[in-house]
């Protein structure tokens, strides 16, 4: 298979190639996988809220739940780091009217926002694991600063016990122009998803993107959510349809809506 330059990114500059160099094919990619929520989990956190809830979305990229998350709130945020992924997702937010976006780094986030402003702040499709363990435990306590008194925090992440029972995914995206291969490995002595993205045309490699993403347990998630002041309130298998999930269930992905607690 032909090589074009550049051939990698390290793992300190992953994001940065994923979601700033090659935003354009990222873009590509999200936009065969449709993104929606369920209306009806809003009314099962705020049983009367009626709209009038304050939604973060924190990591919106290219604003793939920017629509669906304005449809059930009064006011959506978007943040995101990479002003390439804003560009694509600012004509969605001036259609909507009720949705801002907000250029900056999620582990900064008590520098753009006051506290207890947002009731619910959501974390989706972009897992835990980005950052150190030490690093996520102070992004989940800033979202408790900046959410109010009954806030909810949507988040996922890799599950570390699903990984462990299938070691190696593969899987292939085609689009007319180029293809995706997404290789997940995991790494027992890491505690960690080893990741691969390799963009190819033809036989011609665009780019690798390597990357690791922590995974978590159960136990090791409600742990990281219990030392910032949160508290699993529900395991769902499926933030598109907001179907509850038994702890024994085979998920790829954990994601959890936690209630603020008492710090």
């Amino acid at each position: 298979m032909k090589q074009s330059a550049p051939a990698s990114a390290t793992a300190t500059d992953w994001k940065d190639a994923m979601f700033r160099t090659h935003a354009p094919e990222f873009v590509r990619i999200l936009a065969g996988r449709p993104a929606c929520i369920d209306p009806s989990w809003l009314g099962r956190i705020f049983p009367r809220a009626e709209r009038r809830v304050s939604i973060l979305d924190l990591g919106c990229g290219a604003g793939r739940l920017l629509r669906p998350l304005a449809n059930i709130g009064s006011s959506v945020v978007g943040l995101d780091y990479s002003a390439e992924l804003l560009a694509c997702a600012m004509s969605e937010a001036q259609a909507l009217g009720n949705v801002t976006l907000v250029k900056g780094d999620m582990r900064n986030l008590g520098d753009f926002f006051p506290k207890q402003h947002f009731q619910v702040i959501v974390r989706a499709y972009t897992s835990l694991g980005y950052f150190s363990r030490t690093v996520e435990g102070q992004i989940l306590r800033a979202c408790h600063d900046v959410s109010t008194p009954d806030g909810r925090l949507i988040v996922d992440t890799f599950n570390a016990e699903w990984f462990r029972a299938h070691p190696v995914i593969e899987r292939t995206t085609h689009l007319a122009d180029f293809d995706l291969l997404e290789h997940y490995a995991w790494n027992e002595g890491l505690h960690s998803v080893r990741c691969l993205w390799r963009y190819t045309r033809g036989d011609t490699v665009i780019t690798e993107i390597p990357f690791d993403l922590d995974g978590y347990t159960l136990t090791e998630l409600d742990q990281l959510l219990s030392t910032a002041g949160w508290a699993r309130e529900l395991l769902i298998r499926n933030i598109d349809r907001f179907q509850t999930a038994h702890e024994n269930e085979g998920l790829e992905r954990l994601v959890v809506v936690a209630r603020k607690a008492k710090k």
